[in-house]
Protein backbone atom coordinates (compact mmCIF):
# COMPACT_ATOMS: atom_id res chain seq x y z
CA UNK A 1 0.00 0.00 0.00
CA UNK A 2 0.81 3.43 -0.80
CA UNK A 3 0.13 6.55 1.77
CA UNK A 4 -0.33 10.12 0.75
CA UNK A 5 3.02 10.80 0.52
CA UNK A 6 4.35 7.65 -1.63
CA UNK A 7 5.98 6.08 0.92
CA UNK A 8 5.46 2.15 1.00
CA UNK A 9 3.40 0.31 3.46
CA UNK A 10 3.60 -3.08 3.82
CA UNK A 11 2.76 -5.85 6.73
CA UNK A 12 3.27 -9.65 7.30
CA UNK A 13 5.02 -11.95 9.72
CA UNK A 14 8.34 -11.94 10.81
CA UNK A 15 10.22 -15.27 11.79
CA UNK A 16 11.09 -14.69 15.73
CA UNK A 17 15.09 -14.79 16.40
CA UNK A 18 15.12 -15.91 19.88
CA UNK A 19 12.71 -18.85 18.72
CA UNK A 20 15.56 -20.36 16.04
CA UNK A 21 12.26 -20.34 13.67
CA UNK A 22 9.10 -21.90 13.17
CA UNK A 23 7.07 -18.91 15.32
CA UNK A 24 6.80 -15.83 13.84
CA UNK A 25 4.78 -12.17 14.82
CA UNK A 26 2.86 -10.05 13.23
CA UNK A 27 4.81 -7.45 11.29
CA UNK A 28 4.32 -4.03 9.85
CA UNK A 29 7.11 -1.80 7.72
CA UNK A 30 7.23 1.56 6.40
CA UNK A 31 9.89 2.25 3.20
CA UNK A 32 10.85 5.94 2.00
CA UNK A 33 8.66 6.07 -1.41
CA UNK A 34 11.63 7.62 -2.96
CA UNK A 35 14.82 5.54 -2.37
CA UNK A 36 12.82 2.37 -0.48
CA UNK A 37 15.30 3.03 2.80
CA UNK A 38 13.59 1.52 6.05
CA UNK A 39 11.88 4.44 7.72
CA UNK A 40 10.37 2.43 10.21
CA UNK A 41 9.96 -1.54 11.20
CA UNK A 42 7.59 -2.94 13.92
CA UNK A 43 7.09 -6.25 15.44
CA UNK A 44 3.81 -6.55 17.58
CA UNK A 45 3.65 -9.36 20.27
CA UNK A 46 0.20 -11.20 21.63
CA UNK A 47 -0.84 -9.38 24.62
CA UNK A 48 0.33 -12.35 26.76
CA UNK A 49 3.24 -13.54 28.28
CA UNK A 50 2.11 -16.96 28.48
CA UNK A 51 5.36 -19.05 26.83
CA UNK A 52 7.36 -16.43 24.61
CA UNK A 53 6.46 -18.17 21.49
CA UNK A 54 4.01 -16.28 18.97
CA UNK A 55 2.56 -17.90 15.60
CA UNK A 56 0.91 -14.70 14.62
CA UNK A 57 1.33 -13.03 10.94
CA UNK A 58 -1.25 -10.03 9.36
CA UNK A 59 -2.44 -10.47 6.09
CA UNK A 60 -3.27 -6.95 4.80
CA UNK A 61 -3.05 -3.43 5.19
CA UNK A 62 -4.81 0.11 4.48
CA UNK A 63 -3.91 3.17 4.52
CA UNK A 64 -6.53 5.33 7.22
CA UNK A 65 -7.65 9.23 5.16
CA UNK A 66 -5.18 10.44 8.30
CA UNK A 67 -2.26 8.33 6.82
CA UNK A 68 -2.10 6.12 10.11
CA UNK A 69 -2.51 1.78 9.04
CA UNK A 70 -5.09 -0.50 9.67
CA UNK A 71 -4.18 -4.39 9.98
CA UNK A 72 -5.58 -7.58 9.82
CA UNK A 73 -4.47 -10.96 10.61
CA UNK A 74 -4.40 -13.88 13.04
CA UNK A 75 -2.83 -14.82 16.28
CA UNK A 76 -2.61 -17.65 18.88
CA UNK A 77 -4.47 -15.90 21.17
CA UNK A 78 -2.71 -17.06 24.59
CA UNK A 79 -0.87 -19.80 22.71
CA UNK A 80 -3.85 -22.49 22.51
CA UNK A 81 -3.72 -23.56 18.87
CA UNK A 82 -6.71 -20.90 18.42
CA UNK A 83 -6.17 -18.23 15.79
CA UNK A 84 -8.12 -15.58 16.45
CA UNK A 85 -8.53 -12.96 14.18
CA UNK A 86 -6.92 -9.48 14.90
CA UNK A 87 -7.63 -5.98 13.88
CA UNK A 88 -5.20 -3.25 14.68
CA UNK A 89 -4.81 0.76 14.10
CA UNK A 90 -1.12 1.48 13.81
CA UNK A 91 0.57 5.31 13.74
CA UNK A 92 1.45 6.50 10.16
CA UNK A 93 4.30 8.40 11.68
CA UNK A 94 6.17 5.59 14.12
CA UNK A 95 4.26 2.64 13.89
CA UNK A 96 2.70 2.87 17.50
CA UNK A 97 -0.21 0.92 18.06
CA UNK A 98 -3.43 3.64 18.59
CA UNK A 99 -5.86 0.59 19.18
CA UNK A 100 -5.91 -3.49 18.35
CA UNK A 101 -9.35 -5.70 18.58
CA UNK A 102 -9.75 -9.11 18.40
CA UNK A 103 -12.79 -11.05 16.95
CA UNK A 104 -14.48 -13.81 17.83
CA UNK A 105 -13.86 -15.95 15.29
CA UNK A 106 -11.69 -18.89 15.14
CA UNK A 107 -9.80 -18.39 11.98
CA UNK A 108 -8.58 -14.91 11.39
CA UNK A 109 -9.21 -11.99 9.24
CA UNK A 110 -7.72 -11.70 6.06
CA UNK A 111 -9.31 -8.41 4.21
CA UNK A 112 -9.32 -5.10 4.85
CA UNK A 113 -10.51 -1.56 3.15
CA UNK A 114 -11.04 1.84 4.53
CA UNK A 115 -13.37 4.33 3.10
CA UNK A 116 -13.04 8.46 2.39
CA UNK A 117 -14.40 8.34 6.08
CA UNK A 118 -12.25 6.21 8.09
CA UNK A 119 -14.75 3.66 8.32
CA UNK A 120 -12.82 0.62 8.52
CA UNK A 121 -14.68 -2.82 6.97
CA UNK A 122 -12.95 -6.39 7.61
CA UNK A 123 -14.03 -9.69 6.83
CA UNK A 124 -12.69 -12.97 8.73
CA UNK A 125 -11.57 -16.28 7.04
CA UNK A 126 -15.20 -17.54 8.04
CA UNK A 127 -16.83 -15.11 5.60
CA UNK A 128 -17.65 -12.55 8.48
CA UNK A 129 -18.27 -9.13 7.62
CA UNK A 130 -17.09 -6.20 10.96
CA UNK A 131 -17.50 -2.19 10.16
CA UNK A 132 -15.48 -0.47 12.64
CA UNK A 133 -15.11 3.38 13.00
CA UNK A 134 -11.98 5.04 12.83
CA UNK A 135 -11.76 4.95 16.42
CA UNK A 136 -12.39 0.97 16.78
CA UNK A 137 -16.00 1.27 17.69
CA UNK A 138 -17.10 -2.31 16.07
CA UNK A 139 -20.39 -0.86 14.44
CA UNK A 140 -21.66 -4.22 12.45
CA UNK A 141 -20.80 -7.70 12.35
CA UNK A 142 -22.61 -9.60 9.46
CA UNK A 143 -22.18 -13.35 8.86
CA UNK A 144 -22.23 -13.79 5.01
CA UNK A 145 -24.13 -17.08 4.04
CA UNK A 146 -26.00 -19.28 1.30
CA UNK A 147 -29.50 -20.25 1.09
CA UNK A 148 -28.53 -24.15 0.46
CA UNK A 149 -27.87 -25.95 3.77
CA UNK A 150 -24.28 -27.41 2.01
CA UNK A 151 -23.60 -24.44 -0.04
CA UNK A 152 -21.41 -21.51 0.55
CA UNK A 153 -19.85 -18.11 0.09
CA UNK A 154 -16.43 -17.27 -0.05
CA UNK A 155 -15.48 -14.03 0.27
CA UNK A 156 -12.10 -13.06 -1.42
CA UNK A 157 -11.87 -9.10 -1.50
CA UNK A 158 -13.08 -6.45 -0.41
CA UNK A 159 -12.55 -2.48 -1.83
CA UNK A 160 -14.61 0.76 -1.34
CA UNK A 161 -15.76 2.77 -3.73
CA UNK A 162 -15.85 6.41 -4.54
CA UNK A 163 -19.28 7.07 -2.59
CA UNK A 164 -17.93 5.11 0.54
CA UNK A 165 -19.67 1.52 -0.50
CA UNK A 166 -18.32 -1.89 -0.08
CA UNK A 167 -18.10 -4.11 -2.71
CA UNK A 168 -16.95 -7.36 -1.90
CA UNK A 169 -16.03 -10.64 -4.15
CA UNK A 170 -15.60 -13.94 -4.37
CA UNK A 171 -17.05 -16.79 -5.46
CA UNK A 172 -20.94 -19.23 -4.23
CA UNK A 173 -20.17 -23.10 -3.95
CA UNK A 174 -23.06 -25.20 -4.89
CA UNK A 175 -22.85 -28.79 -3.21
CA UNK A 176 -25.64 -29.80 -5.25
CA UNK A 177 -24.46 -29.22 -8.70
CA UNK A 178 -20.31 -28.60 -7.56
CA UNK A 179 -21.09 -25.72 -9.47
CA UNK A 180 -18.58 -22.65 -8.42
CA UNK A 181 -19.93 -19.35 -9.27
CA UNK A 182 -18.39 -15.95 -9.09
CA UNK A 183 -19.91 -13.05 -7.43
CA UNK A 184 -19.77 -9.64 -6.72
CA UNK A 185 -21.76 -7.32 -4.26
CA UNK A 186 -22.31 -3.70 -3.53
CA UNK A 187 -23.06 -2.68 -0.30
CA UNK A 188 -24.94 0.63 0.95
CA UNK A 189 -22.77 2.97 3.10
CA UNK A 190 -25.25 2.42 5.40
CA UNK A 191 -25.63 -0.95 5.95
Amino acid sequence: QLDSTGDIIISGRIHEEITGGGYSSGMVMKLSGTDASMLWNKIYLDPTGANGYHNDQFQNCAITPEDDIVTCGWHNYNYQNIYYGIVMKVSGTDGSIIWQRRTLEDDGTKKIAVDGDGKIYVFSDSDVLFVYASDGTLEQEWKITASGASDAYYLEEILVDKNGNAVIAGFLYSATTSAIRPFIAKLPATI
